[in-house]
């Protein structure tokens, strides 16, 4: 650790600032520039991965100003994580990371680098958000000052410690508002780690898609899919997720049915993939597909046929953003004849993923198609 001067307790970014400081790097390469910070005796800086780009060297400049030449050791685009060797003439100075430590919203956070090539700046802020997942990977957020140049440098707590590498910012202007994401420092390690082992990074995958409970009072979240050979599906996941579908079984199998007729892409016709993909849905919530007896599945079914069934309600698949704009999109339609069927809204998203093995999708039409029962009383 490198003496400094005694601060004060309200100069504790200057300290931190001191404690950090000599380990972070400037790294340039043929196209362009960013930071770095050495964390490890033996010459390996993390950094960003796009800062490196596909360059197998680059130059880095150390805090005390000199430079030398800097092996990429590798690089995994997906987490953004980047390592860098360079060969020490003597000891390197090494920041502490802060690996397993639990951060808090609010705290002191300090960004070190070289924005727009101004080396060893330092800007601080605080932790606005934790566990922020941008872009599928694990971020802290901060409102540290982060611009182009930042990118690889460390994000630091106030004791000193590396608690994330800075790595993208959310702007409308191009520059810094206040909304910048540094990877956590535990996946920046684990990842690197992997890298300095010659190894292909390999990530935990626990291989459930989820959203939010149909009720939407209900804690947790609702398992949509399980993905086969998964950790999920080993632990049983796909059993619970069964479970789900059963649950809706029992509760629609005795409600009166109701006659349907799917509507997709706001046209009076239905397509023939469009009514095998959805006809188990409807069914697995009590309603009948006036399509399934149709004499004839052409690829569309003709309006003689739609009004001959005589359809309760139209379950609409649409992209609209609300179910407002849905019937306003049904009504607009030039066939009046069809202008009075009730119409029970369900989102793409949820057609999408609908299926007797996908509850979210399921439950969605199933509760449409009970409003459509309600509407009879």
């Amino acid at each position: 650790t490198p003496a400094v001067p005694f601060l004060g307790e309200d100069e504790r970014v200057a300290r931190v600032a001191a404690l950090v400081g000599p380990a972070v790097v400037q790294l340039e390469t043929g196209a362009g520039l960013g930071s770095g910070v050495i964390y490890d005796a033996d010459g390996y800086i993390l950094t960003a991965a796009h800062v490196l780009g596909s360059s197998g060297t680059v130059t880095v400049r150390l805090a005390d100003g000199t430079t030398t030449t800097g092996d990429v050791v590798g690089t995994h685009s997906p987490t953004d994580i980047g390592v860098v060797k360079i060969d020490p003439e003597g000891p390197l100075p090494v920041a502490v990371l802060a690996i397993g430590e639990e951060l808090a919203v609010g705290q002191i956070a300090v960004a070190l680098g070289s924005p727009f090539g101004l080396d060893q700046t330092v800007t601080a802020g605080i932790v606005s958000a934790i566990d922020r997942v941008v872009d599928n990977i694990s971020m802290v957020q901060t409102d540290a000052a982060i611009n182009p140049g930042n990118s690889g440098g460390p994000l630091v707590d106030a004791r000193g410690r590396v608690i994330g590498i800075n790595d993208q910012i959310f702007t409308s202007s191009g520059g810094n508002e206040g909304v910048g994401f540094a990877i956590s420092i535990d996946l920046a390690v684990i990842v690197a780690d992997q890298i300095v082992a010659g190894e292909t990074p390999v990530l935990a995958f626990l291989g459930v898609s989820a959203g939010q409970p149909p009720s939407g009072d209900r804690p947790g979240a609702l398992v949509q899919d399980v993905i086969a050979g998964s950790a999920a599906a080993a632990a049983g996941a796909a059993a619970a997720f069964e479970q789900e579908v059963d649950v809706l079984r029992r509760r629609y199998a005795a409600r009166p049915p109701v006659r349907v007729f799917y509507e997709i892409w706001h046209r009076p016709f239905i397509t023939v993939n469009g009514e095998h993909f959805i006809s188990d849905v409807i069914a697995l919530c009590g309603g009948v597909n006036v399509f399934a007896r149709a004499p004839v599945l052409t690829p569309t079914v003709s309006l003689e046929a739609v009004l001959a069934a005589r359809p309760e309600a139209v379950v609409g698949g649409s992209s609209a953003a609300s179910a407002a704009d849905f019937v306003a999109q049904w009504r607009a339609e030039p066939v009046t004849a069809l202008s009075a069927i009730p119409v029970a809204f369900v989102p793409a998203d949820a057609i999408q993923r609908a299926g007797p093995r996908l509850a979210a999708g399921a439950a969605a039409i199933c509760s449409e198609l009970e409003r459509v029962r309600a509407r009879r009383r």
